[in-house]
């Protein structure tokens, strides 16, 4: 029997390697003010609502939010450390949950959010 070797150069991987190109990854939009991003965020709501992710990220190391909305083709962040700005995410996000939960009877709207 011949002896094996063994790469201890690398640590063992624990994930067998990926055939093919790696996916695609969306273009990343810088971040913008906020009647862009709800104008932007709501159209990806609109046109794909079972494809469309809305995260939210808080850092208390700097006090800042991040709202992100994608749609695994364009990409839509805010980034916000201003206390006002809130009531603005509050009133987003209940619209977003009002439209996912009116998207099959068809009657969700654009959201008037304070500007």
């Amino acid at each position: 029997r011949g002896a094996s070797t063994v790469d201890l150069s690398r640590p063992p991987s624990r994930f067998p390697p990926r055939s093919g190109a790696p996916p695609p990854t969306p273009p990343t939009m810088p971040e913008v003010a906020w009647p862009e991003f709800l104008a932007a965020s709501q159209q990806l709501f609109i046109r794909s609502p079972n494809k469309t992710r809305f995260t939210s990220k808080y850092r208390p190391s700097d006090g800042v939010l991040v709202l992100k909305v994608t749609d695994d083709k364009t990409v839509v962040k805010f980034k916000t450390d201003q206390r006002g700005d809130l009531k603005k995410v509050e009133t987003f996000t209940e619209w977003m949950f009002d439209f996912l939960a009116e998207a099959e009877s068809g009657g969700a709207t654009a959201v008037e959010a304070e500007k």
